[in-house]
């Protein structure tokens, strides 16, 4: 949240199951209680990783439209061509902040990044074409023209897509534009937490030498320690 509030951009990296997206909610929760934009996007869903990476900027569009009910006037999905889409992405964020009384900054969050990512995607555009080029090149040019109109969050098992520095012999717009965040797997203190909390809407209680084994047994993992 604290990039956010001063225009940076953001990477969350970590084991699957980890708690990764649970951090994201947590994230657009803050924003909306402090009156901000957000659009989370699953980019493991085939709506998305289906699409083509100028209508996926469309999507994005349309998707902040729906999450905050704004009736405004935004370019069409046809009018989102490749040579057009990212000016017109552009002008649709501007005309998005304008309808807010407070003209906050939009937090675009892009959670499984790896479904759009060089070499990872399921799909094929976005694997082996240049969509992942495209699609980050818009993003980096509109951010730098305008770095007060958005940011962006990404996450994903691991930071790959922006280690790469050349992409089908292309400079890789976000090679190290993001410094990795890597979340980290639960010690005993945090086991104990949240076995506890979890624990107690049952009525159970643990002796203290299960907290220690569940961490050793299950390495600290939230999920398989829940489980």
């Amino acid at each position: 949240y604290d990039k956010y509030t001063i225009n940076e951009q953001s990477g969350l990296f970590g084991l699957r199951k980890i708690g990764k997206t649970s951090v994201l909610y947590g994230l657009e929760r803050m924003i909306f209680l402090r009156n901000g934009c957000s659009i989370y996007i699953d980019c493991q869903n085939t709506a998305i990783h289906k699409s083509r990476w100028n209508i996926l900027l469309y999507k994005i569009i349309e998707g902040l439209k729906e999450k905050y009910e704004l009736d405004i006037s935004t370019y069409s999905k046809s009018e989102y061509t490749e040579e057009q889409a990212s000016s017109n992405f552009e002008q649709d964020l501007f005309a998005i902040r304008e309808s807010f009384s407070n003209k906050p900054k939009i937090s675009l969050i892009f959670d499984e990044i790896e479904h759009i990512a060089f070499k990872t995607s399921s799909s094929d555009h976005w694997k082996n074409g240049n969509d992942f080029i495209y699609f980050w090149q818009s993003i980096r040019a509109i951010y730098q023209k305008n770095n007060s109109l958005f940011s962006f969050v990404i996450a994903g098992v691991n930071p790959n897509c922006i280690e790469i520095p050349k992409i089908n012999g292309y400079d890789n717009p976000i090679f190290s534009l993001i410094t990795p965040t890597y979340l980290e797997l639960f010690n005993i203190q945090n086991v104990t937490e949240m076995v506890r909390s979890i624990g107690s809407y049952m009525g159970l209680k643990f002796d203290e030498e299960i907290f220690t084994h569940l961490t050793e047994d299950y390495g600290g993992h939230p999920f398989l320690i829940r489980h």
